[in-house]
């Protein structure tokens, strides 16, 4: 019930400190498809194109200076050896390879758009004029991806293509109320252990950090549950709301999560630029920011 986890409705301030919520967002989403795809090792530098600007970039090529939006010959000057993967392409103008899964939706596509276009890792750009950018690919595996939430999660929020929210509250309502106490206390230590936060989290005093630890540990299997069945990673943020769970699953990028405890929010909203706050993006977060 997505319901639930945005219009938390009439819960007075004690319930909505006992809400566990997590965000997850897939690591570089569309690097991560396109290595998946091609069979290329994650340890190798690699970028998503579309024309010759760059829309997505890997971890091992961000660690040696290729940011998005860079064009191809610029990023390929920093990194010579950068695979550059174009974003699928459809029309009319040329043939090409159609793997098993394009070819499969290729036969349910009422609109018969067309053709992809030959695989090309060069950087070298598709004809602008003559084609035009399918992003099916990625929602194929978004879809993938979500449908391993809903089976594993009972509240999923999907946000966009690459991230969802789920409210794990009552996962973790169920396992205080039914699993022993040596079986919590595990819990709680897995979860601590799995997990970085603004400020260490101390279950033994507080409760709510007692819960977001629970939710943390449930956080880690998810996140595992998605790899095994998809092959992607996703990094986590564990909160008491949306908004926190968000800002807490940048910080420990890639394939990490993080916990945000009420004590640590003060801290955590200090360091952040406005500009990282929604709603508060561009010249409007700038102008915050400078006031």
């Amino acid at each position: 019930d997505a319901r639930d986890i945005g219009h938390p409705g009439s819960m007075d301030a004690s319930q909505l400190q006992r809400r566990v919520v997590i965000h997850l967002d897939l690591d570089c989403f569309y690097a991560q498809v396109e290595a998946k795809r091609l069979g290329i090792d994650p340890s190798v530098p690699l970028a998503v194109q579309q024309w010759s600007g760059l829309i997505a970039v890997n971890y091992p090529a961000r660690h040696r200076g290729v940011k998005r939006h860079l064009n191809v010959t610029e990023a390929k000057k920093l990194v010579p050896e950068l695979v550059c993967v174009h974003v699928e392409t459809i029309g009319d103008d040329e043939g090409g390879h159609v793997d098993a899964e394009a070819a499969e939706d290729d036969a349910h596509d009422v609109a018969g758009a067309g053709v992809p276009t030959a695989e090309k890792t060069d950087g070298t750009s598709h004809d602008k004029q003559s084609r035009k950018v399918s992003l099916r690919r990625y929602r194929r595996a978004s879809w993938r991806v979500m449908s391993a939430l809903a089976d594993r999660c009972e509240h999923v929020e999907r946000a966009s293509i690459d991230e969802a929210y789920v409210d794990v509250t009552r996962e973790v309502d169920a396992a205080v109320a039914t699993a022993n106490a040596a079986e919590i206390d595990e819990m709680v230590r897995d979860g601590i252990r799995r997990t970085g936060a603004v400020v260490p989290l101390t279950p033994s005093t507080s409760e709510h950090d007692r819960r977001l630890a629970i939710g943390a540990h449930v956080c880690a299997g998810i996140r595992a549950s998605v790899l095994q069945r998809t092959g992607f990673t996703m990094s986590g943020g564990i909160a008491h709301n949306k908004m926190l769970a968000k800002l807490a699953s940048a910080r420990n990028k890639p394939n990490r999560q993080t916990a945000v405890s009420r004590r640590a929010v003060t801290e955590m909203m200090e360091s952040l630029p406005m500009r990282s706050i929604k709603g508060l993006g561009g010249k409007l977060g700038e102008k915050v920011e400078a006031a």
